[in-house]
């Protein structure tokens, strides 16, 4: 029982978020029979951003380790120049939304991290423009740990979460490599279960990540990482793969896991069948043979 008012904090893609708020009142009847709910407007309604407006929107999502949505992270949008020029919160669904941004490139930082959080150092980008104006921030998907989570061994890390392109489910078995400055081969890391492929003990110093084997039945992503580390960070990025249009989850007769399919029979079964098939064949023959045969007058 009360009064209660309800605001818009993000608006749809598009559109304009509205200042006009929602007044609700939770009362009982005087004999204490019903309950009476009265909303005032019971509708709210959101402009279109015109189509010709030198402005867009940028959207990102904020997620713990095990990629679950995690709310309450706050955000800050840097001009060209560096200046903040916008900040959000992500949402219950971990969403993020910067809206109403003028045409620009555009490098997004996260300023406060959820409690029982460490901030993530990942850094993001994005470039609003006419022919592109409501985007996603890249990397799309920014992750948070707990102190503990921090890597099994000492040094900086380089995280790689591997993800489905529509779904955002996790991907194991793609492969990274990790290469130096100078281009050598460091290491490489495979996709777990939970789409996780990490780089740890690294000295500080500039890296490149790039993707040299695709999940089965997947794309690979051609794009190339490039970090900076310092020391005792752990950087984390999210790279998505689009499923290949011209292979499905089983490839050559092997299931997703690399196992053969099972087989329908053996060898003799196959050799029982083709000669039971080539006597039958002959047999008919046979008979049709004898059928055109005229008898022989005594």
């Amino acid at each position: 029982m009360g009064s209660y008012i309800i605001t818009e904090t993000k608006a749809p893609y598009g559109y304009f978020k509205t200042d006009d708020e929602i007044h609700v009142t939770v009362a009982v009847t005087q004999d204490n029979t019903d309950v009476v709910i009265t909303v005032t407007p019971d509708t709210l309604e959101n402009r279109p951003i015109p189509e010709d407006a030198p402005y867009g929107s940028i959207r990102l999502k904020k997620t713990t380790s095990d990629s679950l949505p995690l709310a309450g992270a706050e955000f800050g949008l840097y001009n060209a120049g560096g200046a903040l020029v916008k900040t959000a919160v992500s949402a219950a669904d971990g969403l993020v939304s910067f809206d109403k941004v003028a045409f620009g490139t555009y490098t997004i930082r996260e300023t406060k991290a959820p409690e029982g959080y460490d901030i993530s150092k990942t850094e993001g980008s994005a470039t609003v423009s006419g022919n592109n104006r409501n985007v996603s921030a890249e990397p799309y998907i920014f992750v948070n740990y707990k102190p503990d989570e921090i890597l099994p061994t000492d040094g900086a890390g380089i995280r790689i979460l591997k993800v489905d392109a529509e779904s955002e489910s996790p991907l194991p078995g793609a492969e990274f490599t990790l290469y130096g400055e100078d281009g050598t081969p460091l290491q490489t890391a495979v996709s777990d279960s939970e789409g996780v492929a990490l780089f740890a003990g690294l000295e500080p110093g500039s890296y490149t990540v790039k993707e040299t084997a695709a999940p089965n039945g997947y794309l690979a992503d051609n794009r190339v990482i490039s970090v900076t580390v310092d020391a005792d960070t752990v950087y984390s990025f999210t790279v998505e793969n689009t499923p290949d249009p011209d292979k499905t989850n089983i490839i050559d007769g092997e299931t997703p896991s690399g196992g053969l399919l099972p087989q329908t029979g053996s060898l003799w079964d196959t050799l029982t069948l083709a000669l039971l098939g080539a006597a039958l064949i002959i047999g008919g023959i046979a008979l049709i043979y004898t059928g055109k045969r005229k008898p022989h007058s005594s």
